[in-house]
């Protein structure tokens, strides 16, 4: 793409109006929600995100399944537009966008913490990404350059916790700028030896 255009602008998304919502298939497991959010906002490009799909929001099948109401709250109901004639599908999220807000460790939070890493680096948001060979095929990892400066984004899509050595004579970086976890717990680094919870992200720079 860079070849034809290079100013092109990766538009990354997880579903759209025309796809089955992505919450569905990931069996509404927000474990697994949290972790696809990381791994296409936290590269570079712009990171498309489909109206409900910060809180789970769900719908498969016909158009009108996947253009249902966005669920503001579960307790409060001003806001929130009928569903489209021929909708056949209302199953949603067991929370709204009240209650996850409220929530520290709700869908909706990750997705605002993991904008905020990406607004916060401009290697993310506008880089160079360069995949990096990892020795367990649990671990994404990549580079994103940005005139001269450079981070390096890694994610254990594993459920168990994981540590890998980050070769410094290969890629360059001196401490975690970043890490999230779907548990809350921390990535630590000492040396070049990373130890990650499981499915969670680091920014190392």
């Amino acid at each position: 793409m860079l070849k034809i255009s290079p100013k092109s602008i990766d538009a990354l998304f997880l579903s759209n109006h025309d796809n089955g919502r992505s919450a569905g298939m990931l069996s509404r497991n927000t474990d697994m929600e949290k972790m696809a959010a990381a791994l296409y906002i936290l590269a570079p490009g712009n990171s498309f995100i489909y109206y409900g799909e910060e809180v789970g929001l769900t719908g498969s099948g016909k158009d009108e399944n996947k253009r249902l109401p966005m669920l503001w709250s579960i307790a409060d109901k001003t806001g929130i537009t009928n569903p489209p004639p021929n909708a056949e599908f209302f199953e949603q999220s067991e929370q709204g966008v009240k209650e996850q807000l409220a929530d520290k460790e709700s869908l909706l939070r990750y997705y605002i913490k993991l904008i905020d890493i990406k607004n916060s680096y401009i290697e993310i948001a506008g880089g160079l990404i360069t995949a990096i060979e990892t020795p367990d095929s649990s671990i994404v990892a990549f580079s994103c350059a940005y005139e001269g400066d450079e981070v390096i984004v890694l994610h254990n899509l594993s459920t168990e916790p994981v540590t890998l050595t980050v070769d410094k004579t290969k890629v360059e970086y001196k401490k975690i700028a970043e890490c999230i976890s779907v548990n809350g717990d921390k990535s630590k680094l000492k040396g070049d030896t990373l130890s990650m919870p499981g499915r969670s992200s680091v920014i190392l720079k």
